[in-house]
C-alpha cells in the first residue's frame, strides 16, 4: 500500500464511511479503488458480470436501507454496467458507481463515459483535474466522493465517480473529519396551503383511501398512517413495491393496480379522496387510468417534484414521516372542531380503530381480503397449452410455493410474463421483502444480481430469486454469485420454453414467434452443477420436495425450482396485450 494517500485510497476511505458494501469486477480501471476499499473494511464482494455488480448494489439498498457501491473497470466493463444503471435511475435507488476512466493518452477501445452517463440521467463526478472528459473541480477527493453520497441519498438516484486511468497512484488530500462524518439527508419544508388544502380535502371526504408507497416504508412512516386511517376512517392500500406495509390493520385493501382482484379494484375506484405518499403513481399503478374514478381528488405527495403525476390536484414535497405527524395532528384538529369535540378528547377518541369519527365515512370493507381469497382464486384465462410434456398451471403451483417457502423470505423478482403471480400469490414480511428488479425500465435478467445483494444484505431471511426461464439464461454468470452468496438461497424458474411476455404479446397480432422459442433447460440440472440442489416441478404434488429441502436445510444452501409451467396467459398481463393491441389501431394524427 502507499505511503501516501492516493485518489482511490481517499475515494476507498470515505466511502467506507458512508457505504457498507462494495460489489464488482476487477480491471485495470478499478483495482487499486478495490484494493483500497478493502483495506478500509468495506466488505468486497466479486461478481460475474458487470450488470450484476450494478444490480446487486441496487437491490442491497432496497433491502436493507444502507447504501452500497458498484464498481467497474472502464471500457466494456463500463459499459455492461449501463442497462443496470439504466434500472436504478428509472426505479431511484440511490447507490454510488465507481468505474475507471479514459486517460491521457488516446486509445483504440476508448468512449466518453461522462457522455453516456449523462444520457442515462447519472451525474458524473471526476475524480481527477486532467483526462479527456474529466470534470474539473477545485474540491477535494474527499469533498467530491462526499458530495456523491449526498447526491445519491437526497436525488433517489445512482451517481458515479470516474477515476481517470493515468490517475489511479495520483496523490490526494487525507480526508478530513468532514469528509467522514455522517450525513443526514435535508428534508424539504412542507408547504402550509398544500397541507391545509390537503386536510380539507380528507376531512370532507366520504370515502376516503391511503395509498402508500415504498416511500412510506423508507421513512418509517407505516404506523402514522394507520392512525391517520383510524382518524379518518380511511381505507389503505399500497402499490405493488410496497407488499405488507399495513401488516393486518383491518382496513387494510392490500395492493392496487394491474395486480388487484375485482372486488378490490372495485372498491378503490369508489374512493373519492386519495391520499398517495412515497409513489411515484407508476402507469401500472394508475391501471393505465382505471385505477381511481375520475372525480376523485388526488393528492401526491413524494420527495421529487419531477415526479409528479399529471392525475394529482395537490402535489406536495414531503418527508413521508413528518407530513404523516402533521397530517394526523391537522386531521384531529379540523374532525375535533367540526364535531364539537375539545382537542384532549379528540387525543383519545380519534386514535382509536372504529372510533368517534369512523361513522363519518365509508363502513370498513367487508369482503373478503386479498390474502383470504388466494386458495379460492380462479384465473381468468384459459389459452391452448402449446408446451410439450407435463406442465402445472402457474397460478396453482404459485398459491402452493407459497406454502412451500420459508415465511421468512426475501423475495427478489425479474421482470417478465410471470411475474404477477408471485406478486399476487406470495406473502413477504414487510415491503422490504419485495423487490421487483428490472420492471422500472422494461428488463429482464437483472434479478439474479440482486438476489445476490438481498442475500448479502439479508442473510437472516431465506432469499427467493424469482425467474422466467429466458431471463435466467440472459443472468447465468451471476446465478453463481447468487449461489456462493450467505444464507439460504433458492431460484424458482417459470419456465414455460420460451419468452412467454413476447409469445402472448405477438401470437394475437399473427406476428412470427420463431425468436421467441428458445427450448426447454434442465435448470435443476444447473442448481446440482453449481453444488446446490435441483427440484423439478411438472405437477403441484412436486412441490412437496421443495417443502422437505427447506426442513433440511434451516440456514444455509442453494436450491433451484425448475418450474414447468402451462402458457395461459396471465390476466394482468392480458390487460397489457389488449391495450397494446388497441394502440397500435388507434389512428395516429
Amino acid at each position: 500500500m502507499p505511503d501516501s494517500a492516493t485518489i482511490p485510497s481517499v475515494a476507498a476511505r470515505v466511502l467506507a464511511a458512508h457505504t457498507a458494501h462494495v460489489f464488482g469486477i476487477m480491471g485495470e480501471g478499478n483495482a487499486h479503488f478495490l484494493h483500497h476499499a478493502e483495506a478500509a473494511g468495506l466488505p468486497v464482494t466479486p461478481v460475474r458480470h458487470e450488470s450484476g455488480a450494478v444490480a446487486a448494489a441496487d437491490t442491497f439498498f432496497r433491502t436493507s436501507g444502507k447504501l452500497a457501491v458498484a464498481t467497474t473497470t472502464y471500457g466494456a466493463g463500463f459499459t455492461n454496467a449501463l442497462t443496470a444503471l439504466a434500472e436504478s435511475v428509472k426505479a431511484r435507488i440511490p447507490l454510488v458507481f465507481v468505474t475507471g476512466g479514459r486517460g491521457n493518452v488516446p486509445k483504440p477501445w476508448d468512449i466518453n463515459e461522462f457522455d453516456l452517463l449523462e444520457s442515462l440521467g447519472v451525474p458524473a463526478i471526476g475524480l481527477g483535474t486532467a483526462g479527456a472528459g474529466a470534470q474539473v473541480s477545485n474540491d477535494s477527493v474527499g469533498a467530491r466522493v462526499k458530495r456523491a453520497v449526498e447526491m445519491a441519498l437526497a436525488q433517489s438516484r445512482p451517481v458515479a465517480l470516474v477515476i481517470p486511468e493515468h490517475l489511479v497512484t495520483e496523490p490526494a488530500a487525507e480526508p478530513s473529519a468532514d469528509h467522514l462524518a455522517l450525513i443526514a439527508p435535508a428534508r424539504p419544508p412542507i408547504d402550509d396551503a398544500a397541507l391545509e388544502q390537503t386536510v380539507k380535502v380528507l376531512t370532507d371526504a366520504k370515502r376516503p383511501l391511503i395509498l402508500g408507497g415504498r416511500g412510506v416504508w423508507a421513512a418509517g412512516a407505516a404506523q402514522q398512517f394507520k392512525n391517520l386511517a383510524d382518524v379518518l376512517g380511511a381505507d389503505l392500500a399500497t402499490t405493488a413495491a410496497a407488499r405488507n406495509l399495513w401488516g393486518d390493520h383491518p382496513r387494510n385493501l392490500g395492493g392496487i393496480g394491474g395486480f388487484a382482484e375485482d372486488h378490490i379494484a372495485d372498491r378503490v375506484r369508489r374512493a373519492d379522496a386519495v391520499l398517495a405518499v412515497g409513489t411515484t403513481l407508476t402507469p401500472f399503478t394508475m391501471r393505465f387510468g382505471a385505477s381511481f374514478a375520475d372525480d376523485a381528488t388526488i393528492i401526491q405527495s413524494i420527495l421529487d417534484d419531477t415526479q409528479f403525476h399529471p392525475r394529482a390536484n395537490i402535489t406536495m414535497l414531503a418527508d413521508a414521516a413528518k407530513l404523516g405527524d402533521e397530517l394526523v395532528a391537522r386531521v384531529r384538529a379540523a374532525l375535533g372542531k367540526r364535531e364539537g369535540v375539545g382537542a384532549t378528547d379528540t387525543e383519545t377518541s380519534g386514535n382509536a380503530r372504529g372510533g368517534t369519527f369512523e361513522s363519518r365515512t365509508w363502513p370498513a370493507f367487508d369482503g373478503p381480503s386479498h390474502w383470504s381469497t388466494i386458495v379460492e382464486f380462479t384465473p381468468t384465462f384459459e389459452t391452448e397449452d402449446r408446451s410439450t410434456g407435463e406442465r402445472v398451471a402457474p397460478d396453482i403451483a404459485a398459491r402452493a410455493l407459497n406454502e412451500a417457502l420459508p415465511r421468512e423470505r426475501t423475495v427478489v423478482s425479474d421482470g417478465g410474463h410471470f411475474l404477477g403471480w408471485p406478486t399476487m400469490f406470495w406473502e413477504v414480511p414487510d415491503p422490504a421483502a419485495f423487490v421487483q428488479s428490472g420492471t422500472a425500465y422494461k428488463c429482464i435478467g437483472l434479478a439474479t444480481g440482486a438476489a445476490a445483494g438481498a442475500a448479502y444484505a439479508r442473510p437472516d431471511r431465506t432469499t427467493v430469486l424469482v425467474s422466467g426461464d429466458g431471463g435466467l439464461q440472459m443472468a447465468l454468470p451471476d446465478l453463481i454469485t447468487f449461489a456462493e452468496a450467505p444464507g439460504r438461497k433458492i431460484a424458482v424458474v417459470f419456465n414455460d420454453a420460451g419468452y412467454g411476455a413476447e409469445g402472448h404479446q405477438f401470437e394475437p397480432r399473427s406476428l412470427s414467434l420463431t425468436m421467441a422459442e428458445i427450448g426447454d433447460r434442465d435448470f435443476a440440472a444447473i442448481g446440482r452443477a453449481l453444488g446446490g440442489s435441483g427440484i423439478t416441478v411438472r405437477r403441484e404434488d412436486d412441490i412437496a420436495e421443495l417443502a422437505d429441502w427447506v426442513r433440511a436445510n434451516p440456514a444455509e444452501g442453494f436450491v433451484i425450482v425448475d418450474l414447468k409451467i402451462r402458457r395461459g396467459i396471465a390476466r394482468f398481463f392480458e390487460e397489457i396485450v389488449q391495450r397494446g393491441i388497441a394502440a397500435e389501431r388507434s389512428p395516429r394524427v
